[in-house]
């Protein structure tokens, strides 16, 4: 007969929303019974299942047990969440099970597309209720800082178009979605079949939260991107010789952390880590600026593959020192702007340039052979 013990259960509860899993699919990737699962999150399990679901969470199984209270008590005071997702109580609801199961798988399913996309394993995210909230509501949280808020209509759709046009014979109100900044309504089931024909995208609640969270987490990974979970990286990192020779002999963790959050940051994907510990062991030492510089560089094709349209990418040209408000002005002028720098302006315009992430500034050196330019307009 199995040894039971006393479990910490809100711990793995914990661990488990963090990675937005629900019980079932804890029991599936544990591939313990549902029942051992809830029992363990109640506060009661055998070793060997707790072993199981403590290597799955990635947490020590000492510590899911039981502690003093009053040293439970003050490390949950210190418990920050990379992501939390808070939503009103209306959103919670038993009978709200057709937005939060949608919205659970799609959350892992985020997870998975952030790490073959940009090669970073993004945190889980924990949602709670806030009862403060009007109903509908839901608040996004990156560190514990609020980046975004809104109202879902969890009974529902959103279609939103390019131009108000295509929703003129929609029922609903006038609005922007919260993604794009464009055109949108709420409208009923029975209209998606001519909203779609109209030429709108259609959005469940779960599936335009979920797509508000990527386009967030896009822009603040290089936030959540932590010297522990570069480390984690590179536990898992293949090619053993190649990371003996750079980390920590030419490069120290933490500047190659800061050279990927750097790229991050502009949304440069990092998953081919191969190429950049490669480029770092070619150019180090150097002060992390001119790391950065010439990892870029070592990524050309990456970069302009990210900027192209087939073999050609659309860019401002910047040939001085410009302002601010003449880089806005530009890239405001076009639906998604690039600029195109010397190599020695690139870091600055970027910098001027920093409350839009999404407007890609290239260097010169980083367009890669093969590709042509076609310069759509000039900031002088």
């Amino acid at each position: 007969m199995k040894k039971h013990l006393e479990v910490n259960g809100e711990v793995v509860r914990k661990a488990r929303e963090k990675r937005s899993w629900t019980q079932e699919q804890l029991s599936e990737r544990t591939r313990l019974g549902i029942r051992t699962v809830r029992r363990l999150e109640a506060g009661r399990g055998s070793w060997e299942s707790l072993t199981r679901v403590a290597e799955e969470l990635e947490l020590e199984p000492e510590a899911t047990l039981p502690q003093p209270g009053r040293e439970r008590e003050q490390r949950d005071w210190l418990q920050l969440d990379p992501l939390k997702i808070e939503l009103s109580t209306s959103l919670l609801g038993d009978d709200c099970r057709p937005f939060i199961d949608p919205l659970l798988d799609k959350l892992t399913a985020l997870r998975k597309y952030m790490a073959q996309e940009y090669g970073w394993i993004m945190p889980g995210v924990r949602l709670c209720d806030h009862v403060s909230v009007s109903p509908g509501s839901y608040q996004i949280f990156v560190r514990e800082l609020k980046v975004a808020e809104g109202v879902l209509q969890p009974d529902q759709l959103l279609a939103i178009a390019r131009t108000a046009e295509p929703l003129a014979r929609l029922s609903g109100a006038d609005l922007l979605d919260p993604c794009w900044q464009r055109p949108a309504r709420w409208i009923g089931a029975e209209e998606a079949e001519q909203a779609k024909q109209s030429g709108c995208a259609v959005f469940t609640p779960a599936a335009l939260l979920a797509q508000r969270l990527r386009l967030l987490a896009e822009v603040h990974a290089h936030r959540l991107l932590g010297v522990d979970d570069v480390a984690k990286r590179l536990d898992q990192f293949e090619q053993r010789r190649l990371l003996q020779e750079v980390i920590p002999h030419k490069v120290n963790l933490i500047t190659l952390r800061w050279v990927l959050r750097e790229l991050l940051k502009e949304l440069v994907p990092i998953r081919d880590l191969p190429a950049i510990l490669e480029s770092l062991a070619d150019h180090a030492p150097a002060e992390p600026e001119i790391l950065l510089q010439k990892v870029r560089v070592d990524l050309a094709y990456l970069i302009s593959h990210c900027s192209a349209v087939g073999e050609s990418i659309r860019a401002i040209r910047v040939d001085a020192w410009p302002t601010r408000e003449s880089l806005v002005d530009a890239g405001q002028a076009q639906e998604s702007p690039t600029f195109l720098t010397p190599p020695e302006l690139r870091r600055p315009v970027r910098q001027l340039l920093r409350d839009h992430p999404r407007w890609p500034v290239l260097s010169q050196d980083e367009i890669a052979p093969g590709f042509s330019v076609i310069f759509t307009g000039s900031v002088v």
